[in-house]
């Protein structure tokens, strides 16, 4: 089932699209229904889903040529320095929207405060949380990023000035659609590193190749048509 739903307007009003899916845990046989399957609960099962599903999607997206990728894995596992925030969920959404208090959500904006916190003292954990995504992103990109990982407007606007301040920013221009592009100092320094990999292995295999095979394939006559 894909689901778009607002979040509640204490905390975003921008529209959030993902999908739930659903699995029954009986066996269907010739029958029908039959007894509940208890395997199929199992973390490790659950995680190889995941998994898989992140492969399926990247490598929709690398078909597609769009510069982002999904990780199934923990914070803690892809050695960014941020606490998990639970998600507040619709019934803790309509309790803030009528003033009430809920439990959840508090717990959500303590870590987002901490977060907000972390990449205040350490902007670069946000340039590589979002890099760690995506190669290169827009204003609004980080700006969501940060509104999601902050509490409230006035730790929002400092841990944003902070970020913009870092030295670990790199403005890269604007793209197709006149947006400003960035990225962080790492990502740089590693697409730079890739790129003199594969240039002293071009070098390599073309001066293992016979001397015909490229430099003087001009000489080969064109095939008559």
């Amino acid at each position: 089932m894909i689901w778009r739903k607002g979040t509640a307007k204490t905390l975003r009003s921008i529209f959030i699209r993902h999908a739930h899916v659903m699995l029954g845990l009986r066996e269907v046989g010739p029958e029908g229904f039959g007894a509940k399957v208890r395997e199929w609960n199992r973390t490790g099962l659950v995680e190889l889903w995941r998994e898989r599903w992140a492969d399926h999607v990247n490598a929709r997206l690398a078909e597609l040529d769009i510069d982002a990728r999904i990780d199934h894995r923990s914070l803690e596992a892809q050695g960014i320095d941020l606490e998990p925030q639970d998600k507040i969920g619709p019934a803790a959404s309509r309790r803030l929207e009528r003033g009430e208090p809920s439990e959840r959500a508090e717990d959500h904006r303590a870590a987002a405060a901490r977060n907000g916190e972390r990449i205040i003292v350490d902007p670069s954990i946000a340039l590589d949380a979002i890099t760690h995504y995506q190669a290169t992103f827009t204003r609004r990109d980080l700006a969501m990023f940060v509104h999601r990982h902050t509490d409230g407007n006035e730790q929002y606007e400092r841990a944003m000035s902070a970020v913009r301040a870092s030295p670990d920013l790199v403005p890269l221009g604007k793209d197709g659609r006149q947006e400003e592009r960035f990225t962080s100092r790492d990502m740089l320094d590693t697409e730079k590193r890739l790129e003199a990999t594969a240039d002293r292995l071009r070098r390599a295999v073309t001066k293992a190749l016979p001397g015909t095979s490229l430099s003087n394939r001009q000489n080969v006559p064109a095939r008559a048509a």
